[in-house]
C-alpha cells in the first residue's frame, strides 16, 4: 500500500526469501527503470530477518544508511533504492 505522506510502498513479507527489483518473475516488481533487474533481498538468517544488497547498481539503503552487502533488519526500517 502506497503510503502518501511519505511516498513509500508497504509491503507484507510473508515468506522468505523475498526478492525484489525490476524483473516481472519476483516476489515484488518494481517498475521502474533506476532499479536493478534483482537489487536485493528479505531473508532470515540465524533467527533474524536480513536485507542483502545483491550487487545492485546504484545501491540499498535501510533507513538512510548505505547497504554493500547485508543489514539486520528491525520493525520500522525503509529500504530504499
Amino acid at each position: 500500500m502506497l503510503d502518501p505522506r511519505v511516498g513509500t510502498l508497504r509491503v507484507p513479507i510473508n515468506s522468505v526469501p523475498f526478492q525484489f527489483g525490476r524483473r516481472g518473475d519476483l516476489s515484488l516488481a518494481i517498475a521502474n527503470q533506476t532499479v536493478s533487474a534483482v537489487p536485493a533481498e528479505i531473508a532470515e538468517e540465524n533467527g533474524w530477518v536480513t536485507s542483502r544488497d545483491l550487487a545492485s547498481t546504484n545501491g540499498m539503503y535501510v533507513s538512510g544508511t548505505p547497504i554493500m552487502n547485508r543489514a539486520t533488519l528491525f520493525e520500522g526500517d525503509v529500504i530504499e533504492f
